[in-house]
């Protein structure tokens, strides 16, 4: 039969030991890293690469007649701040504890290693077209992301050609739909800390013949980092070739 001072003592022990893994806890917890989608950047005609876009898309357009995917450009920013310089601490085989000074250590550095997209629509189509349009995952390699606001413009082609031609098969010539995608990006801190961004939400209006311009003589969406078929009017006659005169025969 235990003691009444078991007891008190067993009542007084365990607040103390929840107190002392809480605050092992607190002391452990890491300053959260965070990756932030400003927005949908817009392409440059000019196919540079800017750091930063100069302007903003606040939804798109994707002209199923002859779109062969839609690109989202988002904008994505590395917002922690840089971590601290620390000192690095070891033990020595008599236990004297020996330290280096100076060692400086980034360890909120982002790798950003997929995305992820999902689809939902505001404009009720047939199921064939939700089985088609199922959430996917995006491999990312080679993109680092600085700390203190360190970003970049990223190109993710959230539609190719077969989401395409299952909304050319349901949205007719004169016809419109609206779509939302969702973009989310994840990676990896150099300090080995998992991180996400914010989930993006970017609306998409689906058309039949509504980019396709076939009168305009101008050259405005003709550079190949803007696709024909999305969010800019596509001139068809700017990109046609000279006409080139008869050979000439000589008798």
């Amino acid at each position: 039969m235990r003691s009444k001072a078991f007891k008190r003592h067993h009542r007084i022990g365990l607040p103390l030991a929840m107190l002392a893994v809480m605050a092992l806890a607190h002391g452990c917890a890491e300053q959260p890293t965070m990756i932030l989608i400003i927005g949908a950047g817009k392409p440059l005609s000019s196919c540079s690469a800017p750091s930063a876009p100069s302007e903003f898309l606040t939804s798109g357009v994707i002209d199923v007649s002859f779109a062969t995917g839609y690109i989202m450009t988002p904008f994505v920013q590395n917002v922690t701040t840089s971590s601290e310089n620390v000192g690095a601490q070891g033990k020595q085989s008599n236990q004297n504890a020996a330290v280096w000074e100076g060692l400086s250590i980034e360890g909120n550095r982002v790798i950003l290693t997929r995305a992820q997209v999902e689809f939902s629509f505001l404009t009720e189509l047939p199921a064939s077209v939700m089985d088609v349009f199922r959430s996917f995952d995006l491999p990312i390699g080679g993109t680092v992301l600085d700390p203190a606001g360190g970003g970049m413009m990223l190109p993710v082609t959230t539609m190719n050609s077969f989401h395409v031609e299952t909304l050319r098969s349901v949205v007719q010539p004169g016809q419109q739909a609206l779509m939302m995608v969702s973009l989310r990006f994840f990676g990896v801190t150099t300090s080995d800390s998992k991180v996400e961004s914010n989930l993006f939400k970017f609306p998409i209006t689906i058309c039949n013949g509504c980019l396709y311009d076939q009168v305009c003589t101008d050259s405005r969406t003709t550079a190949a980092c803007i696709p024909p078929g999305q969010d800019e009017i596509y001139c068809v006659n700017a990109d046609l070739p000279p006409e080139e005169e008869p050979a000439r025969e000589d008798f």
